[in-house]
Order: structure tokens, then sequence, then C-alpha cells
């Protein structure tokens, strides 16, 4: 295998890597954060349209 191949190879690796590794955490935390402002929006007495 060529270093100009090995190199592409490895940096796709580390790019499939990093996506895999952040996109859960942006998911979950995401999610985690909608459910905490639903929770706190509906112990509010103020609730206007809905």
């Amino acid at each position: 295998m060529e270093a100009a191949a090995l190199d592409l190879a490895r940096a796709q690796f580390a790019v499939t890597t990093i996506f895999h590794m952040i996109w859960p955490l942006l998911s979950i935390g995401l999610s985690l954060m909608m459910v905490v402002m639903e929770v706190l929006w509906l112990k509010e007495e103020k609730q206007f349209g809905y």
C-alpha cells in the first residue's frame, strides 16, 4: 500500500471515528436538554398556547 493511500485511509478512519463519537453525545445531550426544558416549562403557572 502506498503512503498516500495509507494516509487517506487513516484520515478517513479518524473522521469516521470522531463522527461516531460526537454524534451520539450531541443527540443524547440535546434530547436531555429538551426534556429538562419541557419539564421546567410545564411547572410554570403561565401556560400560554398549550
